[in-house]
């Protein structure tokens, strides 16, 4: 399944130009022209990645990123800002808010597209680990002994098996 990308931009043009570059490469998007719009989406279907403009009215980007932050469905999220700002002092805010990466506008197109690959093979690695560790406890439980302790590791892993084929 293709991973799901939030883009937020309070200019359309750029809203459209982000979205059909991240089409192309096969990504699902969903867009919002502001924050308080985006922290909506986001908490009725958490994206895999988001992409945020900084200006933008209501709720700039530093705001909606700290925000997201802020809530546990979207603080692992990867962030990056996609901005015109380009300043180091607009960069440094932007990872005090909890932004992942900056890139500034007019952006090229395969730069953005290899920054997403980035993070989402980050996601993709830890979400494998996180499984093999979780597999790994499972058997470490189970060889502790005891039948209560071996039915519940035979039950779990039941489970798991039926979960992911």
């Amino acid at each position: 399944m293709a991973a799901h990308i939030l883009v937020v931009d309070d200019n359309e043009l750029n809203l459209k130009l982000a979205t059909r570059v991240l089409e192309k490469d096969g990504y699902q998007i969903s867009t919002a022209l502001n924050g308080v719009e985006a922290l909506k989406l986001s908490n009725q279907n958490p994206p895999d990645l988001a992409l945020l403009d900084v200006m933008m009215p209501a709720m700039d980007g530093y705001e909606l990123c700290t925000r997201m932050r802020e809530n546990p469905k979207l603080k692992n999220m990867p962030i990056i800002m996609l901005t015109a700002l380009s300043s180091v002092d607009d960069r440094l805010k932007a990872f005090d808010a909890g932004a992942d990466d900056f890139l500034s506008k007019p952006f090229v197109p395969a730069e953005l597209l290899a920054r997403v690959r980035v993070f989402l093979r980050h996601l993709e690695t830890r979400a494998e680990a996180q499984s093999e560790n979780f597999s790994q406890k499972i058997a470490v439980f189970s060889l502790r002994g005891g039948v209560g302790v071996s039915t519940l590791a035979t039950n779990l892993a039941a489970g798991m098996t039926q979960l992911w084929g």
